[in-house]
């Protein structure tokens, strides 16, 4: 094939694609300046970028939509990896992406194993073995505590990150797989998923049974808390009732938990 059948073939190519898969050179511009202002419209707490070959205007049948998102601010830098999944799966929940949050949830559960280092967490045989080996050994610490330490989701006070479900007053250090197993049940709940509504919630009271990552009385009685907040809004007043009175024998100030006033409104 000489060069100017090559290049014959390429253009017919190239209009072959620009007419029936890709699009024309001014469809393609017109879709890219659309995604342009459709994000610049995005009214959030976050900029909102379309990226892939859907961001660059290309429409192609059976690709993905990848969208990225730059928080505006930083509530706290001191985030580990699965704490730092466990925000933004409350960031992507904050904007009704139930099933994007529920990917997200199952990777970062998948990382809350038994080996994790967690606060006032005695070692275990397990944690003796890991730190001797010799990768941990000539690890920095930072590095080691972002791969093994496992710590609390944080909100800050005025947290936009925060489910609406949880009062701006809670702004206590939040158990992680309690707080992942919570937001599953809360996307499930906005699905409509009867059945696993239950199993989030089964999965829930097991963590809270089994005091998995949960490391005080005090983080309990904050668990048992959320607890009693999934049975209420599901309307089971009897299991959250229950619930609530756990977490006040567990924490009885009245002024720094709210399982008072939510055991009020159903006694």
């Amino acid at each position: 094939m000489t060069d100017t059948d090559t290049q014959n073939a390429s253009v017919s190519l190239y209009r072959f694609l620009c007419q029936n898969i890709v699009g024309t050179e001014e469809q393609v511009k017109s879709l890219r300046i659309m995604n342009n202002v459709r994000d610049n419209l995005a009214s959030h707490n976050f900029t909102e970028i379309t990226s892939g070959s859907f961001g660059e205007g290309i429409d192609m049948r059976g690709s993905d939509l990848d969208i990225m998102y730059v928080i505006k601010y930083a509530e706290s830098t001191r985030h580990n990896a699965v704490s730092g999944w466990l925000l933004l799966s409350s960031l992507i929940y904050k904007t009704k992406q139930y099933k994007k949050t529920l990917d997200i949830l199952q990777y970062s559960l998948l990382k809350c194993t038994s080996e994790k280092l967690y606060q006032f967490r005695k070692l275990s045989n397990i944690h003796h073995e890991l730190l001797t080996l010799y990768i941990f050994r000539k690890m920095p610490v930072a590095r080691l505590c972002k791969f093994l330490l496992l710590k609390c989701i944080d909100f800050d006070q005025n947290s936009t990150l925060r489910p609406d479900e949880i009062e701006i007053e809670m702004s206590h250090p939040i158990p992680p797989v309690v707080f992942a197993h919570f937001l599953q049940f809360l996307c499930f709940y906005h699905l409509n998923d009867t059945r696993q509504v239950r199993n989030s919630l089964c999965d829930l009271q097991l963590t809270l049974e089994e005091n998995y990552f949960i490391a005080h009385g005090f983080e309990k009685a904050l668990s048992y808390y959320i607890l009693g907040v999934s049975f209420q809004l599901i309307e089971n007043f009897d299991s959250a009732r229950q619930a609530f009175m756990q977490s006040i024998e567990l924490n009885p100030d009245n002024e720094n938990n709210n399982a008072y006033y939510r055991l009020s409104l159903i006694s």
